[in-house]
């Protein structure tokens, strides 16, 4: 049986064999999420050995990767602003400059008082903007719209594995909101 550390050399070796960026860090994030340790996880268990479910799983998301499918759309979800997100194909990946705007957001609506207020979040997707901005802010009124129903489903599911409620609607842009107002 081969060992966590040694199947992280493998994967890092093996990811650089198929020119994957940064291979070294895409390897930790795989191993960490296939295994359900996250990358510090990995260095405190380096001596485990794997089970053969645990290498089979590795096996087959290392192969997805090489084959340039996102790491967030092999795991099915990823951390975004102290929230668990899924996202599947039916919805973009959050990326870190969104990150970087749901806190900027966070800190202009942390000075004001948010009874009654209404926020918008169009063309949502996976919902993770308003879904953060929900949590971060119970009192704030959240509505997510797009024009696609699998991404509402997905957001959808989020809001509920979030433990936030949030008021839904399906149309493109700003249709869904005709008659309506936002703060």
């Amino acid at each position: 049986m081969r060992t966590i550390l040694e199947v992280l050399k493998l994967t890092t070796d093996y990811l650089q064999q198929k020119n994957i960026a940064n291979a070294r860090r895409q390897a930790e994030e795989l191993l960490g999420e296939a295994l359900g340790l996250g990358r510090m996880g990995l260095y405190l268990e380096y001596g485990r050995p794997l089970t053969e479910v645990e290498l089979e799983k590795c096996r087959e998301w290392l192969k997805r990767r090489a084959q340039g499918e996102p790491l967030q759309y092999i795991a099915g979800a990823l951390d975004f602003f102290d929230c668990r997100i899924k996202v599947t194909k039916d919805v973009l990946i959050p990326r870190q400059e969104t990150e970087i705007l749901v806190d900027k957001i966070a800190k202009e609506l942390s000075g004001i008082s948010l009874e009654g207020k209404i926020l918008w979040d169009v063309c949502c997707g996976s919902g993770c903007i308003g879904i953060s901005l929900k949590k971060k802010f119970p009192e704030l009124r959240v509505f997510l719209s797009d024009i696609s129903e699998k991404a509402l489903a997905v957001a959808k599911e989020n809001a509920i594995n979030n433990d936030v409620e949030i008021e839904f609607f399906h149309g493109d842009l700003l249709i869904p909101f005709q008659g309506k107002r936002a703060d």
